[in-house]
């Protein structure tokens, strides 16, 4: 492709069930903003989507055609363009270099309820989650994220989204993240697009929470008093470089191996599946801290 391609403008990613969706909506509720939901997974080369060619036609074996209808019907009116897929922290610094270094969002939310909504939903027959993915893996996607922050490069363009900021005042919450992802484009929502946000906002309303087993609950203490839950539910809106060297203290303070940890904790877990199905968790989790560790070497 030529040097002309129109590349992603912005990446949105973070804790998987801490208000990525919701805010992917809102972002896609703006004017002139699209942001499509996991339609291009972590392993794909982002440096070679075209916009808006990329949201309309397969892109690899799991690209998602979720955006399709709405991209089609908005592709003439669309000036900003991003991606929302939570995981993308297991590729971060790789894609930040295919997106010449756009501004990313990422949002944060208290470890304990993260856990309890993977839980839930793996515990629901009729959700599409994984059942193996229970609450025990809340606490490693957590230790994982919290690492990649604390030694992310240019942590000015990286913007924190706690999930307590955007359920206490949503408009305020996406002003700041459309000021960030785009400082030149004016904040006007689409009025069906809100009235549809606020109908899965009520059905997600009631949704009942299931408890947590012992051995989660004791890793989930375990993070609290390293102070990282603390800090994913009050750091406020901020760029990274605000409080990068408050979180890489925190990290310093919780388990010094969180690969070991967590393989232990799913030996221990009662549901067999989590037992069987860890390992390949393990190898995906192992291969981005590796990552982490030759970065700050190299750095």
């Amino acid at each position: 492709m030529s040097d002309a391609i129109k590349k992603l403008d912005f990446l949105l990613l973070g804790m998987p069930r801490s208000g990525t969706s919701a805010t992917a909506r809102y972002l896609s509720a703006m004017e002139g903003v699209f942001c499509g939901q996991e339609v291009f997974p972590v392993t794909l080369d982002h440096s070679a989507l075209a916009m808006p060619e990329a949201f309309l036609e397969p892109q690899h074996p799991r690209w998602n055609d979720s955006a399709v209808e709405e991209v089609s019907r908005r592709k003439d009116e669309i000036r900003v363009w991003g991606n929302k897929t939570p995981t993308y922290f297991n590729g971060l610094e790789r894609l930040r270099k295919e997106l010449d270094d756009c501004p990313l969002v990422v949002c944060l939310r208290d470890p304990l309820a993260v856990a309890r909504s993977y839980s839930t939903r793996a515990t629901n027959e009729k959700d599409p989650w994984a059942s193996w993915r229970h609450g025990i893996f809340a606490v490693g996607d957590t230790l994982v994220l919290s690492q990649v922050l604390a030694s992310a490069r240019d942590p000015e363009q990286i913007l924190l989204l706690p999930h307590s900021e955007l359920a206490k005042d949503w408009q305020s919450a996406m002003g700041r993240v459309a000021q960030h992802i785009s400082p030149k484009n004016e904040m006007k929502f689409r009025s069906e697009a809100i009235d549809e946000i606020n109908k899965i906002k009520k059905r997600q309303t009631n949704r009942k929470k299931v408890e947590l087993a012992p051995v989660e609950m004791n890793a989930i203490r375990r993070i609290e008093r390293t102070g990282l839950s603390d800090f994913f539910n009050d750091c406020g809106i901020v760029t990274l470089d605000m409080v990068q060297s408050e979180l890489d203290e925190i990290v310093k303070k919780g388990p010094p191996h969180p690969i070991s940890f967590i393989r232990r904790l799913c030996q221990e877990h009662p549901v067999p599946e989590v037992v069987d199905r860890a390992e390949n968790w393990l190898k995906t989790t192992s291969r981005t801290l590796k990552r982490v560790r030759n970065e700050q070497a190299a750095a």
